[in-house]
């Protein structure tokens, strides 16, 4: 598995947080980020696209936001794209394969709980 890991010798990744609570975080490195995405999108999620950073205008006028999932700087997954996201990932996770099934169930909970950011 390639492992990406940034100047400071720390393994990149994906922090995500509640928008409503950023208490309640979940961690993804950079590669099963990916994997956990097309895992979804394989099993029916159709990504609905996320809301751009609060602060993306001021640092790209000239830009439009495209909806990804992987900029790392605290775009917003929705709740509805959270929940659909959680559904098409509990529909795998009788499957066997390379995902550990009790951090799916633990990702699936978080999704549940509403919007995200992703950074």
């Amino acid at each position: 598995m390639l492992r990406q890991y940034s100047n400071d010798g720390f393994l990149m990744g994906y922090d995500l947080s509640l928008q409503s609570d950023p208490s309640v975080e979940f961690r993804w490195t950079t590669d099963w980020w990916s994997k956990i995405l097309e895992f979804a999108e394989l099993r029916g999620w159709v990504p609905k696209g996320t809301i751009a950073p609060t602060d993306w205008s001021g640092k790209h006028p000239n830009e439009q936001w495209d909806g990804n999932y992987s900029w790392n700087g605290g775009e917003v997954v929705e709740a509805d794209d959270a929940k659909k996201l959680a559904a098409a990932i509990r529909s795998g996770l009788s499957e066997p394969g390379e995902f550990n099934q009790k951090e799916l169930t633990a990702f699936i909970e978080f999704c549940e709980k509403g919007a995200f950011l992703v950074n």
